[in-house]
């Protein structure tokens, strides 16, 4: 019967691997070996020093034979596993490949707007609209709101945030922050500084550890309250339009 695992691509990295397998066994010599070292040391420190050496490789040494000690036992446990342990611990490996669904490519770019229905945050008052335009304003919960958007991975990103100010106010940059994924992000204002309705863009760049996730955006600027009555609300920035796109490495 033909096996269900799939083999090794070509362009696997085997030095990588080998890289990984060394830092996981220093890894384990460590944890096994400062114990040992953090018990003797008490007793060493009254000793000379070329005797405090040589106690310190026996300590390296034992911590080796449990490290090696350890490995038989999890070898000699993982030979007895039945078919279905394994199939229960890693059930990854036995689906056929003739059954595994293609990963989906990433979109190059990503636009939201304020009645899309994956708006996903929390500080925004409900969309609205004055018929030619909607949005949402922030400031329902004080000065900061938060989105969550699709990922479009790792790698350089363009943010393109289309915002309008209440009741009269300009975007104050000193008091404004925008963070993506825990990093503040510099926000650039291409439009003047005067404007009622503030174009704003930020680039950032994302580690392959941090871009697997959903994109998250935390936006922190002043709330605003009506000089005049009317609206009793305190408002922050309200978000017409968002547009997350990759920005794509130069070609030399």
């Amino acid at each position: 019967m033909a096996s269900d695992t799939v083999a090794p691509s070509q362009e696997t990295d085997l030095a990588a691997l080998r890289r990984a397998e060394a830092l996981v066994a220093d890894a384990a010599l460590r944890l096994r070996a400062e114990p040992i070292l953090s018990r003797l040391e008490p007793l060493l420190a009254r000793l000379d020093p070329g005797v405090q050496a040589l106690a310190q490789a026996l300590a390296q040494e034992v911590a080796r034979i449990g490290v090696a000690t350890e490995a038989v036992r999890q070898d000699v446990a993982a030979s007895r596993r039945s078919r279905e342990e394994w199939v229960r611990l890693d059930p990854l490996r036995y689906i056929p490949a003739s059954r595994r669904a293609t990963a989906q490519a990433l979109p190059q770019r990503f636009v939201l707007s304020p009645r899309d229905e994956h708006f996903s945050g929390s500080g925004w008052h409900g969309a609205e609209t004055d018929g030619a335009r909607d949005w949402r304003w922030s400031g329902l919960n004080g000065d900061c709101a938060t989105l969550l958007l699709p990922s479009l991975g790792a790698g350089r990103l363009r943010l393109t945030l289309q915002m309008m100010m209440p009741f009269g106010a300009h975007w104050n940059a000193e008091r404004s922050l925008l963070v993506v994924n825990a990093t503040p992000a510099h926000l650039t204002v291409l439009t003047p500084p005067d404007s009622n309705q503030p174009l704003l863009q930020a680039e950032v760049v994302l580690e392959e550890d941090a871009g697997l996730g959903p994109l998250s955006l935390v936006l922190i600027a002043p709330r605003h309250t009506a000089p005049s009555g009317g609206d009793s609300r305190a408002l922050g920035p309200g978000l017409v339009r968002l547009e997350v796109e990759r920005v794509l490495s130069a070609v030399s």
